[in-house]
């Protein structure tokens, strides 16, 4: 839940890599912004349109800077006509925009959707580098379990404004979630390329099964094993599938691990044990006749692997499987979505 990938597609979403503060004027402004509401301009106090006297408002929506600007603190100030410009400490001009259109100019790009103030006022504008943005966020946020092995989980977002504080927790879920199925779906695409390739090969495998049989039907004028053969014909199948079902999961393992990975060996250990019962049926059917013995090998080989349509079949059908199971996360089926507190809590999360 507190992973990058979660994380960044929030910060991005509500900008909290750009942090943007008024000039007040000292403790009068502060004053004054208690009487005011927030896009609602109060008038400024004894003509000082330098500062801020509540209602001010800006969005940033995107700002790039070189990095030797990141966690800087440059000053925009409103001009008339609905422009701005940015300027660094030593007051050189790093861009001039108007809101509403992209500014670009001396390594710095910006788009500022919105500003709600008076001309002449400034701006401390903060563009923090992301490590430091998500290290700030991961402060204010706290993921728990409710109840032990129930899969809910509770999230917690602090803040100073209300609203905002119930729509981050949201997208903070909502993240969550598209991450989840993301990974999954990469996952499950993974498995279903590995499947296509080996079709062709087990292809190729039942074709020669087919021919041995039908070759030695038409030799000994056979069609069907006796009732001895044909039970051991249905234990040797099932073995033999199971073995080429684990021997197909190593090889798919082995794309992932190393051959000593505990993932490896324990399906090596699967495997020694499929072939050792495998041995134990080879053992019956040795002791059965010669012409029976022939008989029943070549239908075991050829029925132990799964028809092309049928694997085609298999492939398309796992494919919907995937996609149907990549729409909802692991131990998550729905998200109850946070809604404002009608009072401010008084602590933070440590």
């Amino acid at each position: 839940m507190k992973s990058r990938s979660v994380i960044d597609p929030v910060i991005n979403q509500f900008h909290f890599d750009i942090k943007t503060k008024a000039h007040t004027f000292p403790m009068l402004g502060q004053i004054a912004n208690l009487f005011t509401k927030k896009g609602e301009l109060s008038p400024a106090w004894l003509g000082m349109k330098s500062y801020a006297w509540g209602g001010e408002d800006i969005q940033i929506n995107r700002l790039d800077v070189p990095p030797l600007l990141e966690n800087e603190k440059p000053s925009l100030k409103v001009l008339d006509n609905n422009q701005y410009e940015l300027r660094d400490d030593d007051d050189n001009l790093l861009v001039r925009g108007t809101v509403g259109q992209p500014a670009s100019q001396n390594g710095v790009s910006m788009f500022v959707s919105k500003i709600v103030a008076h001309p002449g006022l400034n701006f401390t504008v903060i563009r923090y580098n992301m490590m430091d943005a998500v290290d700030m966020m991961l402060k204010n946020i706290k993921v728990a379990e409710s109840t032990k092995d129930t899969g809910i989980v509770q999230i917690s977002y602090m803040s100073d404004d209300a609203e905002e504080t119930a729509a981050v927790a949201n997208a903070l879920g909502q993240a969550y979630l598209t991450a989840s199925i993301q990974a999954r779906q990469a996952n499950d695409t993974k498995t279903l390329e590995f499947i296509r390739g080996e079709l062709p090969r087990l292809e190729g495998d039942l074709k020669q099964a087919e021919a041995r049989l039908s070759n030695f039907r038409s030799k000994s004028q056979s069609v069907q094993p006796i009732n001895e053969a044909q039970a051991y014909l249905q234990g040797s199948i099932v073995s033999m599938q199971n073995l080429a079902s684990l021997k197909l999961q190593r090889t798919q393992a082995l794309k992932l691990f190393q051959p000593t990975s505990p993932q490896v060996q324990n399906l090596d250990k699967q495997i020694t044990e499929q072939k050792a019962s495998n041995q134990q049926i080879q053992a019956c059917f040795d002791s059965m006749p010669t012409a029976d013995k022939q008989r029943t090998r070549n239908s075991r080989v050829m029925r132990a692997w799964p028809k092309p349509s049928t694997c085609a079949w298999s492939t398309r059908h796992r494919n919907c499987r995937c996609v149907a199971r990549a729409r909802t996360a692991v131990r998550i089926s729905s998200i109850t979505h946070c809604v404002r507190v009608s009072r401010p809590s008084r602590t933070r999360p440590s």
